[in-house]
């Protein structure tokens, strides 16, 4: 009897060992000193073409620039917001739905 609790054991703690290390380390998110600078340039490949995609034009100075700007903006500190100053969703959506080069009140 004294083996097979053992085993049982053994078994489980082997099961709850890979979950606590799966949960810490494989759900942790990433930071942006973890990307290295290959892989940010095939992020704004991606970016580019995600948005060449859907209509819009993304030069790739602009994508490069726009993720080292983030990346500086993670690393500084956190910015105060303002409700007011925030764009209402049906703004966001509206502004997301207008033709390029169309007017605000259209």
């Amino acid at each position: 009897m004294t083996e097979q609790y053992i085993a049982w054991a053994l078994i489980v703690g082997l099961v709850l060992g890979a979950a606590f290390y799966w949960f810490a380390f494989g759900r942790l998110p990433r930071r942006s000193e973890d990307v290295s600078p290959a892989e940010r340039a095939a992020e704004a490949a991606w970016i580019i073409d995600a948005i060449n995609q859907r209509g819009g034009y993304a030069p790739a100075d602009l994508a490069d620039e726009v993720l080292e700007l983030h990346a500086d903006y993670l690393v500084g500190p956190a910015l105060e917001v303002d409700d007011a100053t925030t764009p209402a969703d049906d703004e966001v959506e509206a502004r997301a739905s207008r033709p390029e080069g169309a007017p605000r009140g259209s």
